[in-house]
């Protein structure tokens, strides 16, 4: 009630939506479990297809809001979810990350020695690389950067993440990529222990531009 003359305030709408949103089992069960179509809820399809409608709903808004609370709840349903967890969340979370964090945040969500699991990390570079809209200028060139720079120091090293990181690195979809990859890719090829991975650097290689010929006909020396 308005306190000067009685009459009924205008309902919270958004701060309403968003508790709803917090109810949802994404909040509320351990973050390890997987939240939705898991094989223990069989029976429960229908609430969860309910669930996942109105969360996609709301984090789609979330691409559009200006509102620090709603990017909050976004960040914190990122968190949460686990590797086998539904998919079309998962899309939707890494593009609100991707489209409304700062570059700095960004690259710390995608470091590998942030303590991130390699799912996220893969879902918001391929977020970066299909949605290139969203980040764009200078925040695509500090996180392009912060990757290659990451990339490189762990090809030096032979880090054993390197492949995982590789992968990662091309699915940013940044032709700038192309020489560092085609350097890890004839690294794969001289080893000549790994057939399967470097056939899948040389197709991400060419998927963004890239020529590779040369590292599959053996003309790499």
């Amino acid at each position: 009630m308005d306190g000067d003359n009685g009459t009924l305030m205008p309902a919270d709408t958004d701060g309403f939506v968003r508790d709803t949103v917090l109810s949802c089992r994404l909040f509320t069960e351990p973050e390890e479990e997987v939240k939705y179509y898991g094989d223990r809820r069989r029976g429960e399809w229908d609430r969860d297809s309910d669930e996942i409608t109105l969360l996609i709903q709301y984090f789609n808004n979330c691409l559009l809001s200006g509102d620090p609370a709603d990017l909050d709840v976004a960040r914190r349903a990122f968190l949460r979810l686990s590797e086998k967890d539904d998919d079309a969340l998962l899309e939707v979370l890494s593009l609100v990350m991707v489209s409304r964090l700062d570059a700095s945040e960004l690259i710390g969500l995608m470091n590998p020695d942030g303590g991130q699991p390699e799912f996220r990390r893969y879902a918001l570079a391929v977020a970066c690389g299909q949605f290139q809209e969203a980040l764009k200028g200078e925040r695509r060139d500090a996180v392009f950067s912060a990757l290659k720079a990451k990339f490189r120091s762990m090809m030096n090293v032979s880090d054993p993440r390197l492949h995982e990181e590789a992968i990662i690195f091309a699915e940013f979809r940044d032709q700038r990529a192309i020489p560092l990859l085609r350097r890890y890719a004839i690294s794969l090829a001289k080893e000549a222990g790994q057939p399967g991975a470097l056939h899948e650097i040389l197709r991400l290689i060419t998927d963004i531009g890239g020529n590779v010929d040369d590292i599959a006909g053996g003309d790499f020396l």
